[in-house]
């Protein structure tokens, strides 16, 4: 058979291309021909998987083999067994498997290297029985990876921290390894609001089993750090940067006197194989919150359902209008209102979905049973429903997000994979052995972020000053009714144990500097903090109005 192909380009050329069947010289001995490629290369990762003998291998080969499993090695197999492996090429399999150059470039095993020079940091390192030497081929393959990596300083912030404000955990499998495999950050928050990685799994599942491992080995690693700080006092400054060496040996001891170390909560995901974890590791009681953002994400996929012929903006009114409900009845402080406030949901959505949408009765009994089935089942409740807890940990004020952990991962993803897919467990192992963890404790941050609020209030402020709609004006200008901001800063509370910084006071502070105070004396007697105060509240009533003659920007 001939085929000419003539394209508009060669035709005007008057040219064509001719494809006709090769012909090949007769083989005069099939046993001259090289084996099959595929299976050649196929050997090759069988050499690597089974015992090192080359008899090993060619059992492994011709029972249960890829000449078995794949189609195109059986066919092989039965039209060219002339291209089937011969001892030679077995023996080259071997050989080439124990090659010391091919083993460096295995991912695991450069982890391994990396695993014996950093001992320290590692809480355990298992990898696959089949890549140790001594392992018996006959015995059935572990082919679990799993590392955990902890240094001393998070083992410190989790004794202060963690009983503190509690334990965020967070699973990602987006671009860490070739295989998708799970990485899990373990972390805590200090006083300022800022991460402090505690422990990083990187392993080959996520389920049950292996998050109980995990936490298993980091709540032995705290309590054995408690003890030493205990017995031998604090740590070096180097080794815990910037904790108090006091509140450490404090609860140390609390965690020895307790002879068990228990977070104050812990924040996850809707994960139900880390609850599962959780609740073996800590017990049933253990405080469990999730992650309001994850949640209010899916109650908003199920609140969409109920409006499907809505146009998009008044739709979206209407899922607010639900949410908010949905948030209302997460406020419910005990067991004994519970009842009273889940029926009261009920009838809000009931009423509001008929009178929204003609569909709203026919859908709504689908809504609630997706609440029963997922959120307010048994599994969720106590973990995104305020039920008997304590004013600190309630979800308008206390943990609400793993955005902590989340912000870990966009990390790992923009600054060191530079927006990339790593293909190597080694380099994942060696970037948070020897540069995640160490930048968090070189750049380690304890002042706390400006609110939202007050940085959009700056932002207004300054495009405000740059577009000359802000004039100075002389003292004599002034109208009576101006005044100068006096220079304090106080801390009103709030109900739930809360402060909020007084709006002068941080402007000051943005005018001035922090520590602005050179040669002055700081106010610390009560009764004049406590006329300052009334007189802010006197002040913030009747509007106070800014003599900008009063305020000196100092340069930088």
């Amino acid at each position: 058979m001939i085929i000419v192909e003539v394209t508009a380009e060669a035709g005007r050329a008057q040219e064509c291309v001719v494809y006709h069947n090769a012909h090949h010289r007769p083989c005069p001995d099939l046993s001259l021909l090289r084996p099959s490629p595929f299976l050649r290369r196929e050997l090759y990762h069988a050499a690597e998987e089974v015992g090192r003998t080359k008899a090993m291998l060619q059992q492994n080969f011709n029972t249960r083999s890829t000449s078995r499993k794949s189609s195109h090695a059986y066919w092989i197999r039965v039209n060219c067994p002339h291209r089937l492996p011969d001892d030679r090429t077995f023996a080259a399999a071997i050989t080439t498997a124990e090659r010391h150059a091919r083993i460096n470039r295995d991912p695991l095993m450069a982890a391994e290297s990396i695993y014996e020079r950093n001992k320290d940091m590692f809480l355990y390192f298992n990898k696959p029985s089949i890549l140790n030497k001594d392992a018996n081929p006959t015995d059935a393959p572990d082919l679990r990876f799993e590392c955990a990596i902890a240094p001393k300083a998070g083992l410190y912030a989790a004794i202060i921290y963690g009983r503190r404000h509690g334990l965020y955990m967070d699973t990602s499998w987006r671009h860490k390894t070739r295989y998708k495999s799970p990485v899990t950050i373990l972390a805590t928050r200090n006083d300022a609001g800022h991460m402090v990685a505690i422990a990083v799994l990187v392993s080959r599942r996520a389920h049950t089993y292996t998050y109980l491992t995990f936490l298993e080995h980091v709540t032995r690693a705290i309590e054995a750090a408690a003890r030493q700080v205990a017995s031998e006092g604090p740590p070096e400054a180097q080794a815990a940067p910037l904790l108090n060496m006091d509140e450490l040996q404090e609860h140390s001891k609390a965690i020895v006197a307790a002879d068990f170390y228990l977070p104050a909560l812990f924040m996850i995901d809707g994960d139900d194989a880390e609850r599962n974890a959780i609740e073996l590791m800590f017990g049933p009681d253990i405080i469990i919150r999730c992650c309001q953002f994850h949640v209010i994400q899916a109650v908003q996929a199920q609140v969409r359902r109920l409006f499907p012929t809505s146009v998009e903006q008044e739709r979206e009114k209407k899922v607010k209008k639900i949410l908010e409900m949905f948030r209302r009845l997460q406020r419910c402080p005990s067991w004994e209102e519970w009842d009273t406030a889940y029926n009261s949901f009920k009838a809000e959505v009931r009423n509001y979905a008929a009178s929204a949408s003609p569909f709203g009765p026919s859908l709504v009994s689908d809504f609630f049973s997706y609440f029963d089935q997922q959120w307010l089942s048994d599994r969720w409740l106590t973990c995104v429903v305020d039920l008997g807890l304590p004013d600190g940990m309630i979800v308008r004020f206390g943990a609400r997000t793993n955005n902590l952990v989340e912000a870990a991962f966009k990390v790992f993803d923009k600054t060191f994979f530079h927006g990339r897919i790593n293909k190597r467990d080694d380099r994942l192992i060696h970037i948070i052995v020897k540069i995640w963890f160490p930048s968090y404790l070189k750049h380690y941050h304890s002042r706390e972020r400006p609110s939202v609020v007050l940085q959009r209030t700056l932002k207004r402020a300054f495009t405000l000053w740059e577009s000359n709609a802000i004039k100075p004006i002389e003292p004599h200008e002034q109208p009576a009714d101006f005044k100068a901001i006096q220079a304090f800063m106080s801390l009103t509370p709030m109900d739930d144990g809360f402060v909020k910084p007084d709006a002068h006071g941080v402007a000051w502070d943005l005018v001035y500097g922090e520590n602005d105070s050179e040669g002055e004396e700081e106010t610390s007697d009560a009764d004049e903090g406590a006329d300052t105060d009334e007189k802010k509240l006197d002040e913030k009533e009747e509007g106070v109005n800014v003599c900008m003659s009063d305020l000196v920007i100092k340069g930088k």
